[in-house]
């Protein structure tokens, strides 16, 4: 259930707006599941009709046919009374500087014990509280001072708790604030009463609206105490929901006249007292005018900016040219907008047609006395994506109006080329020069942007759309191939990507021999691989995040499978390996070998070129870190910087020699990584594809080879080296 009555938009904010306006709102409104306790507690409801038990926790489904849910309805609304009824309800206010001082009084027939019935919203403060009490509900002044029923807040509202059936008098002194920093009117949530009354006064010459209330049933008097004048109005209020009061100043002193010839009471010094003079309405207009261009359509966001310098305004009148189709208006307590053609203002010699403008007028609930900001949303249509088009002045009609200028400035929001062919009444300015709060309307890059003085410009420029031209979506940045090979031939791969991605759906893995994919994870979280027709496994790729300064930052993808089939390495010979293809880029490649510590190898020969150590490799997560290392196994020189990466490598080999699971060899001669494994759970390997796969720690151990190369574009990596087993090696 909603909010019930009255709701209200306090302010348009958008991506344009250029501020937002100054204003504080209370809806003075019951939440929801008030009204809902309300309706409950006004019905009895009959006991045979009770389906539910009273322990709530659990939830019994009784199932009834339609016959009989039908007549348990018909004998619920039989048996169904009236708990109580509030008969007058009569409210009294003062206006006064901080809220408005608010007197209730409500005559309540309450026909059963124990009830609770909803008064007023809790967001009104509460200054006093009296309960009158007749135990006869045909006595129409209760005298006697009830002490057993109270006021209490239940459900963000103010509830009378009535003990026993009989006549009350509730009398309840608040205060509500008021809607606006103008102060110039409140509202508040009411209960529906059959009679319902309302008086306010106000210190000032003012015209006062009360809603829901017509201008003819209200009366309205005006008297002056102590050299001011008090407005006040009566009225009689149907049952409503919510009522809503506001006042607005009068502008002439012949207002007050016309009020007093029609009956109202004036003290007699009134007549010695002057009539007040009309002040007379000034306002400057500040503009920001932002074109965006696009493909064959041109947005405009004109945000006006209204400075009343005296008097107050509520509407406003607005010039456009006639291509303009305005799209919206924007802006705080605005009642309604309407655009519609004007007569033609300018014939253009020899011209079949007059050049036409529309007018746009825009009126607000309540007049303004200081500031007033609101936007303006129009597009021209182009015939084609490129051409010549003119971009008319939006000017604003008044005569209060004294000054009017601002800035204009055209972004492109495609890929198009702007180019200036001829302006009047408008002077070039240079981008820093435009004004902050313009400059952050723009989405896209700012081509050209001007100022003026007077608002009858006119500029026309030439669009030219360009074609596209394909480009990179999605990069490798870095990847680190690291391959471990046993003393029994098992060779296990691991591919690292770091990966800068806007739209590629998958990266695409060519691998030249037969695989077992044993883990695919991407940016931490594991995914399914897939194969195309062609053979080549594809991973799913997410988008890379934007930062502050709209760089994409990059995500990992990893990559772990085993060769099907395993090598033969003899007393020598030569270990050729090759690792995949990708299709995105490559910025920097390094490889990562790990060969059996029992034999000596040649250096590597391929398409990449062997290094001493590698610097800036991704790093994994189990612990290859992207940290310079030597190859030990070529017996080179290591730099001092290498020295504590040594030390770290001997800690490693250390714990490896303590932990079987890390060592090459057990005690049987038998790597225990590949004892007896069969990657993808043996025999139910073939059942497990389109589930999600584990993350796999990849073992590294031996003799550690390093090799780099700098940008790989679907390159096929080769790698050849001779080895030679150690003689004495156990």
């Amino acid at each position: 259930m909603s909010k019930m009555g009255f709701s209200k938009k306090v302010f348009s904010k958008s991506k344009s707006s250029i501020e937002e306006q100054d204003c504080y709102y209370n809806d003075n409104m019951w939440d929801s599941d008030v009204m809902q306790a309300q309706a409950k507690s006004q019905f009895a409801a009959p006991s045979h009709a009770t389906l539910i038990p009273t322990d709530e926790s659990k939830k019994i489904n009784v199932k009834l046919p339609l016959s009989e849910w039908n007549r348990l309805l018909t004998d619920k609304q039989k048996t169904s009374v009236q708990a109580f009824s509030i008969e007058k309800a009569n409210y009294v206010g003062f206006a006064q500087s901080h809220s408005t001082e608010l007197l209730c009084e409500f005559d309540i027939l309450v026909f059963a014990s124990d009830q609770k019935i909803t008064l007023l919203p809790a967001s009104i403060a509460l200054k006093s509280s009296t309960v009158l009490y007749s135990d006869q509900i045909s006595n129409n002044n209760p005298s006697h001072v009830d002490q057993l029923s109270c006021i209490g807040v239940e459900q963000n509202a103010y509830k009378f708790f009535a003990e026993a059936p009989g006549r009350y008098l509730v009398k309840l002194e608040v205060l509500v604030n008021y809607l606006t920093a103008k102060k110039n009117g409140f509202g508040f949530a009411s209960p529906k009463a059959t009679f319902n009354k309302l008086a306010i006064s106000v210190p000032k010459d003012v015209q006062i609206k009360i809603d829901p209330v017509s201008e003819q049933g209200q009366k309205e008097e005006k008297s002056i105490e102590n050299g001011v004048t008090i407005t006040k109005s009566v009225a009689n209020v149907p049952p409503a929901s919510y009522i809503k009061i506001q006042w607005t100043d009068f502008e002439s002193g012949e207002a007050v006249q016309a009020s007093v010839s029609e009956g109202a009471t004036v003290s007699p010094t009134s007549a010695a007292l002057p009539p007040k003079q009309a002040e007379q309405t000034k306002v400057t207009v500040q503009q920001y005018t932002m074109c965006s261009i696009g493909e064959g359509v041109v947005v405009i966001n004109n945000s006006m900016k209204y400075s009343v310098i005296s008097g107050q305004i509520s509407s406003f009148e607005i010039i456009l040219g006639n291509h303009l189709n305005v799209l919206s208006v924007e802006g705080y307590d605005i009642k309604k907008w309407e655009c519609f053609p004007i007569a033609p203002l300018i014939d253009i010699p020899g011209s079949k047609t007059a050049v036409t403008e529309k007018l746009l007028k825009i009126i607000l609930n309540s007049p303004v006395e200081d500031h007033y900001l609101f936007n303006i949303i129009s597009e021209i249509e182009m015939e084609s994506t490129s051409g010549e088009i003119t971009i008319p002045s939006v000017r604003c009609r008044g005569s209060e109006i004294s000054r009017e200028k601002g800035f204009l400035v055209c972004e492109s929001t495609a890929n198009v080329e702007v180019e200036h062919i001829a302006r009047d009444g408008l002077t070039m300015i240079d981008k820093t020069e435009v004004p902050e709060a313009l400059a952050r309307m723009a989405s896209g890059p700012l081509l050209l942007s001007y100022k003026f003085l007077d608002p009858k410009y006119r500029l026309q420029i030439k669009i030219t759309k360009h074609s596209d031209l394909p480009v990179l979506v999605a990069i490798c940045e870095k990847a680190h191939y690291l391959a471990t090979l046993s003393s029994e031939g098992s060779l296990l791969k691991k591919l690292i990507f770091s990966i800068r991605n806007t739209q590629q759906q998958y990266i695409r893995v060519t691998i030249p021999h037969q695989f077992e994919i044993w883990s695919t994870i991407v940016d931490s979280k594991a995914v399914k691989p897939a194969l195309d027709e062609n053979g080549t496994v594809m991973i799913p790729l997410n988008k890379s995040s934007g930062t502050e300064r709209g760089i994409q930052k990059p995500f990992q993808v990893v990559i772990v499978y085993k060769h099907t089939e395993d090598l033969e390495l003899h007393n020598s010979g030569t270990v050729a390996l090759k690792f995949p293809s990708i299709d995105i880029p490559i910025s920097h490649l390094y490889i990562s070998l790990f060969l059996p510590k029992d034999y000596s190898y040649d250096k590597c020969t391929g398409n990449i070129k062997e290094v001493s150590y590698l610097y800036g490799a991704p790093s994994d997560e189990d612990g290859t870190s992207g940290v310079r290392q030597l190859s030990s196994a070529r017996g080179r020189a290591r730099a001092p910087q290498e020295q504590m990466q040594m030390q770290m490598q001997v800690q490693y080999n250390t714990m490896s020699n303590a932990n079987p699971m890390y060592s090459q060899n057990d005690e049987r001669g038998v790597n225990p990584l590949y004892d007896g494994m069969t990657p993808g759970g043996g025999e139910d390997s073939k059942d497990t594809a389109g589930l999600k796969p584990v993350i796999v720690n990849f073992p590294k151990t031996g003799v550690r080879i390093c090799l780099e190369q700098l940008l790989v574009i679907s390159t096929e990596i080769s790698i050849q080296t001779k080895y030679k087993e150690k003689r004495g090696c156990c």
